[in-house]
């Protein structure tokens, strides 16, 4: 990782971490329903999407799992599309009260380590760490892509 200087900032050492949490309606929706409803079956461990109302024509691949995944399945694509590519596939509907608790959750806890968090969207936020070497030294640090 290269240092990014930024205009204003004392020693000009600013890092930048871009934060997105994957399938999250899915992955959000499967911990809610484990953790809070009591199912049994996770849905992160099984081929299930959120999807749209099909009903009223947007019946849409919104999130997905890994099992998914493998079957080649989409974000964006049609639902009747993914169900011939999985004929098991598990579809629910997306439930935004979840999304939104889960978001400011996810948003919180950056915020408990980092003071300068920028929401970019439901799922995904900038976190901006200044002097951050200063806190466990230079070459302490170590960045993982990602997946």
């Amino acid at each position: 990782m290269e240092d990014i200087p930024v205009p204003g900032m004392m020693d000009g050492k600013t890092y930048i971490f871009h934060v997105d949490a994957n399938s999250a309606f899915l992955s959000w929706s499967a911990s809610y329903r484990v953790n809070v409803l009591g199912e049994t079956r996770d849905l992160r461990s099984v081929p299930s999407i959120v999807g749209g109302d099909q009903e009223k024509r947007h019946g849409i691949v919104l999130a997905k799992s890994i099992p998914a995944k493998k079957y080649g399945i989409q974000t964006g694509e049609a639902i009747v599309t993914a169900r011939q590519k999985c004929p098991g596939l598990v579809v629910i509907p997306p439930d935004y009260g979840v999304y939104v608790n889960a978001s400011r959750a996810f948003i919180g806890k950056f915020k408990q380590y980092c003071d300068n968090v920028i929401q970019y969207s439901i799922d995904e936020a900038w976190r901006v760490f200044d002097g951050f070497e200063n806190l466990y030294g230079r070459g302490q640090m170590k960045i993982l892509p990602a997946d």
